[in-house]
């Protein structure tokens, strides 16, 4: 088997298409058609670097910006600094509640059947078992002379809760919040 080794540094590509061709091919893949195979990659990267030069130099005229550097066509098309197409809207992010995404969380709970079971994955997915003993859901005072426990973070709860409703439409707040008040209770005793 011959490994072509050329004198001028391969690129990331380069070794790419010659590690796809030698070690996946070598067995059906003659030496004269690896040859050929080889020369049509570079004619297909040449053609490609020429259109990126056009696309380029257009755009450069159309927005006049001296600052920015061309490339010839003979450079590597990953060195073209190329500007958000207007056509196509950056992605929009989804809002992440602890590192999850609102559909991780949907996620998270989908084999679960009850509610109850539900709520307590998702509130440990979303909050530590010192933070949830340690808040409310309200952050009102209960009937003991406590004083009152702080509200827990609304936009994590809230993401919690529209998980929850999502999964089990029929369900209320108000009984997605006995359940939660249910999971606070069972780390109490588990505390005690």
């Amino acid at each position: 088997m011959c490994l072509y080794r050329p004198s001028v540094c391969l690129s990331r590509f380069d070794c790419t298409v010659q590690a796809i061709f030698i070690g996946f091919f070598s067995r059906y893949v003659t030496e004269a058609d690896f040859v050929s195979l080889k020369e049509e990659v570079t004619r297909l990267r040449r053609k490609l670097r020429e259109h990126v030069f056009s696309c380029t130099c257009s755009q450069s005229t159309k927005e006049d910006n001296s600052n920015k550097k061309v490339a010839s066509p003979t450079e590597d098309p990953v060195v073209v600094p190329t500007p958000p197409s207007p056509v196509a809207p950056s992605p929009v992010l989804a809002p992440k509640f602890n590192g999850n995404t609102q559909d991780e969380l949907v996620d998270c709970i989908r084999h679960s059947d009850k509610l109850y079971e539900a709520t307590k994955m998702l509130a440990l997915k979303l909050f530590s078992v010192d933070y949830m003993l340690s808040h409310s859901i309200s952050g009102k005072a209960s009937n003991s002379h406590r004083p009152a426990k702080p509200c827990f973070d609304m936009a994590l709860y809230q993401a919690m809760v529209a998980a929850l409703k999502e999964k089990f439409p029929g369900t209320t707040g108000k009984e997605i919040t006995e359940k939660m008040h249910s999971v606070i209770k069972h780390f109490q005793k588990k505390k005690n």
